[in-house]
Parts: structure tokens; C-alpha cells; sequence
């Protein structure tokens, strides 16, 4: 007699779902936080995505799922990266 089993239990939680959720911190921090105060952007935003950028890089070596929200999170990161340098290239 063989019995089927279904799986319920949620997905575990990887670094690189940590990596993305930093990444769309820091893009949504990026652009709110400069009407908070000066420099803003750059003060809640840059460490968020240096850390999506360095989670997104190492979740990538783990292969699987992982791999494209890693690199997700770094091309997010980059982003937010270049945002407020393209902001104040451009005289904003």
C-alpha cells in the first residue's frame, strides 16, 4: 500500500530573499528619503543595496531559485547605486 504526500510547509526563507528585500528597501528609500531630510537617499538608501549587492552576489553561488533572486538583488542594488549619482550628475 502506498500512500501520496503533499508538501505544505513554505518555502524556507534564503539569503536571497533577504538580498531582494534590502534591494526594494533601498529603492524605495532612495527616492522617499530625499523629501526627509538632505542626502537622504543616499543615507537610508546606499547601505540597503551595498548589502543587497554583497547578499545578492554570495546567495547567486548557491545555485537554483536563489541564483535568479540573487541576481535580482544585485541589479536592483545597482540601481539604487546610481541613482542619486545620476540625480546629482544631472544637476538635481
Amino acid at each position: 500500500m502506498s500512500t501520496n504526500h503533499i508538501d505544505v510547509a513554505p518555502a524556507r526563507w534564503r539569503l536571497a530573499h533577504t538580498a531582494l528585500a534590502c534591494g526594494i528597501a533601498g529603492f524605495v528609500l532612495s527616492f522617499i528619503a530625499w523629501d526627509w531630510f538632505d542626502w537622504g537617499g543616499i543615507a537610508l538608501g546606499y547601505p540597503l543595496a551595498i548589502v543587497a549587492v554583497a547578499a545578492g552576489l554570495r546567495a547567486r553561488r548557491d545555485g537554483g531559485s536563489s541564483r535568479a533572486l540573487g541576481t535580482a538583488a544585485v541589479a536592483l542594488g545597482i540601481v539604487v547605486l546610481l541613482i542619486p549619482l545620476v540625480w546629482i550628475a544631472a544637476g538635481g
